[in-house]
């Protein structure tokens, strides 16, 4: 077949094509334009191929760090919950062993200090009446008992609780202010002190509860 080529002024395509070995052609001289056209367009489709080749390895890196960066963020999410969830067990197991210290501490420091009073309230259930110089020991134990409640610490694993444990210990105190005053009348009714302390054991049994403790009777454990 023959071949057919096509003479151009140099100007229609100066700034376009080039010959292989970097000179541009004669004005006048004759090349096959089809096949120019025919080079440009591959070259065209390769560059536009690796172009295109270029935009989609940028993308999967893209994505792929897109997904080690949420991969990380779930594992640094997991280990602050973890460490959240052990710091709150943590805190949990020192209020309680807090409360538990507090409460021992509580009860043994009355044990020491109302046994006057106890005996008093005793006998008064008995055949024969106190005397008065039990009736006098009573009052100064119920003096000093509510001295002593009012003096209990709340520690620092206790700030928790400490508005009702220190509405607590109000309470109680109060009992054994009523007690006291009751005692320096001729006749003796503990009845709304009685009511007053059932107020205060029914509160420090619901702390311990609320701390992971077992209910305890405030009344057992310090008259037993």
């Amino acid at each position: 077949m023959e071949e057919y080529s096509f003479t151009f002024p140099k100007e229609a395509w100066y700034d376009t094509y080039r010959l292989k070995d970097g000179k541009l052609p004669e004005k006048g001289s004759h090349i096959n334009f089809a096949n120019i056209l025919l080079n440009k367009g591959i070259s065209e489709r390769m560059e536009n191929m690796k172009k295109l080749w270029w935009l989609g390895l940028a993308i999967l890196l893209a994505v792929a760090g897109c997904s080690d960066n949420g991969g990380n963020d779930n594992a640094g999410n997991n280990a602050a919950n973890d460490a959240e969830g052990t710091e709150d067990a943590e805190e949990t197991a020192d209020a309680s062993g807090a409360m538990m210290d507090f409460y021992l501490n509580m009860t043994s420091t009355l044990n020491g200090i109302d046994n006057e009073l106890n005996d008093y309230e005793a006998a008064l259930g008995g055949e024969e009446a106190p005397s008065a110089e039990m009736k006098t020991a009573a009052a100064e134990s119920a003096a000093a008992s509510s001295e002593a409640v009012k003096g209990l610490e709340v520690s620092g694993d206790l700030s928790k609780y400490e508005e009702e444990l220190e509405t607590f210990k109000t309470t109680l105190a109060e009992a054994y202010d009523m007690k006291a005053a009751e005692l320096e009348k001729e006749e003796v009714n503990f009845d709304a002190a009685n009511e007053k302390f059932a107020e205060a054991e029914e509160q420090i049994a619901s702390l311990l509860e609320e701390a992971g403790l077992v209910k305890s009777s405030l009344t057992n454990d310090i008259n037993g």
